[in-house]
Order: structure tokens, then C-alpha cells, then sequence
């Protein structure tokens, strides 16, 4: 008797737990729907303030000693783009198909809300916002295949102290 209520209330448990299991990543996206629509302008207003701080810092990498921060610096930025794009796409994908378009899109391993928005946009007939999410597409990974270039053009200081040694003990 009393494994059997053991048993049950194991498998009732473990039921529940993995309820929880699903239900939890669903509760977690309609949060963060909530709060990209929320916020939605202040994520676009920090994408267009890194949006300026990448044109500054591309200028600022034509110093050969600045090289090495500009471009970690810009690789960083892209991050922030590619999120603010990626809470956008969110939105676009849940107003479009709904609740459903966005657990399709984050089971394709979480960028596929990406993917999911731009097939929304297709659906609905929104080629030139199709477009649009394309070309921030290329130009987020453009600009921080850019930003890795230039950090691998900084060339570091030489070693003063390893050529003064060399010149010291070559005397």
C-alpha cells in the first residue's frame, strides 16, 4: 500500500515537473514579449547610439595603435545590434503568427525567430520589411567580420627591452 502511494505520487511529480519543463520557456517568452514591446523604444534608441559609436570607433581604427580596441569594441556593438534586431524579429514573428510562430521560431534554436519573422513577412506580403531584415542580417555579421579584421591588423609594441638586451649582450 504504502509503495503504491510512493509510486503515484512519484509519477505525479514527475508529471508536473515536466509541465513545468514545457510550460516554463513559454511563460519566459511572453515575458520577454512583453518587455521588447515595453521597451521598445529605448532598445531602438541604444541600437542607434551603438550605431553611431561604431561609425566613430571605424574612424578611430585607422590608428594603427587603436586597432586592438576598436575593433573589440565594434565586435561588441554588433552584439547589442544583434540583439535589439533579434527583440524586433520577436515582435514581428508574434504579431504576425502569433504565440505559436514564436515557440516554432525559438525551437529552431533560438535564432530561428529570425528566420520565422522573415517567412511572416513573405507570407504577409511585407517584402520590403523582408528585405530589411536581410540586409541587417549582412550588415550585423558584415561589421563584426569587420570589427575581427581590425582587431587582427593590430600589430602589437615591439619589445624595446628584448632588443636592448639582444644589443647588450651582443656587445
Amino acid at each position: 500500500m504504502i509503495t503504491s502511494i510512493k509510486s503515484v505520487t512519484a509519477s505525479v511529480f514527475g508529471f508536473l515537473f515536466m509541465l513545468f519543463i514545457f510550460i516554463l520557456p513559454v511563460i519566459l517568452l511572453i515575458i520577454g514579449i512583453w518587455i521588447g514591446a515595453a521597451f521598445q523604444e529605448i532598445i531602438s534608441w541604444i541600437s542607434g547610439l551603438v550605431t553611431a559609436l561604431i561609425f566613430i570607433l571605424l574612424i578611430i581604427s585607422v590608428l594603427p595603435r587603436a586597432r586592438a580596441v576598436t575593433g573589440n569594441l565594434i565586435v561588441i556593438g554588433t552584439y547589442v545590434w544583434g540583439i535589439s534586431f533579434w527583440l524586433n524579429c520577436l515582435l514581428l514573428t508574434y504579431a504576425q503568427w502569433g504565440i505559436i510562430g514564436v515557440i516554432i521560431g525559438v525551437l529552431l534554436a533560438g535564432i530561428g525567430v529570425v528566420f520565422t519573422a522573415m517567412l511572416a513577412m513573405i507570407f504577409s506580403g511585407q517584402f520590403m520589411i523582408f528585405l530589411f531584415l536581410i540586409l541587417n542580417v549582412v550588415f550585423i555579421l558584415g561589421v563584426r567580420s569587420l570589427g575581427y579584421w581590425i582587431e587582427s591588423k593590430y600589430k602589437g609594441p615591439t619589445d624595446s627591452v628584448a632588443n636592448i638586451d639582444g644589443v647588450l649582450e651582443g656587445s
